[in-house]
């Protein structure tokens, strides 16, 4: 916990990892608005971003996206993001999904950040090797398209910790509250 007390352990010695989500009521500085993209092709995959933590050794998988700068709104937000994470300038930003956040620590400190997330929908595509290559200056280890199925048998960590379940409802045409709560 924030506090350093010991919130939750493995049930015995061996070695493993344990997710715990520990909810955090006030924000701590610096606060972050930012937007994610969930892009889906036509075969309802994903395409994500995978981020690591080497303090933890954690990674977990999020659309593209990211911070806010002075001067944009959300759309100029998700059309930076996709051209510098993706490298596509033309893919559309769709209808709005909801949001989510909190209270984070990666890399040993503590920071709050308020997402708001909108869908794209479009054909598949591999994003360009230079691309991926810049990317990993940001953080960004891998980019992968992601299959509702593969999001499920890879027990994959992602955020929000229920996107399969959000991934499958869109696909099948219900898309969430756009004033909602997208989960941790």
């Amino acid at each position: 916990s924030p506090d350093g007390a010991i919130v939750d352990r493995l049930p015995d010695e061996r070695p493993g990892t344990l997710l715990v989500d520990v909810p955090i009521p006030f924000e701590v500085p610096p606060v972050r608005w930012a937007v994610r993209v969930l892009v889906v092709d036509g075969g309802g995959r994903t395409l994500l971003a995978q981020f690591g933590d080497d303090h933890s050794a954690a990674s977990w998988w999020v659309p593209p996206g990211g911070g806010i700068e002075g001067g944009e709104d959300d759309e100029a937000t998700a059309r930076r993001e996709l051209r510098e994470e993706l490298g596509r300038d033309d893919l559309l930003l769709g209808e709005p999904l909801g949001g989510r956040g909190g209270t984070f620590r990666p890399g040993g400190r503590w920071f709050t950040q308020h997402e708001r997330w909108y869908l794209c929908r479009c054909d598949a595509f591999e994003v360009a090797p230079e691309v991926v290559e810049a990317v990993r200056a940001e953080g960004i280890r891998e980019l992968r398209w992601w299959s509702i199925d593969e999001l499920r048998a890879h027990d994959a960590v992602t955020a929000p910790r229920g996107l399969a379940d959000l991934l499958e409802r869109i696909v099948a045409g219900e898309l969430p509250d756009p004033d909602g709560d997208l989960g941790r």
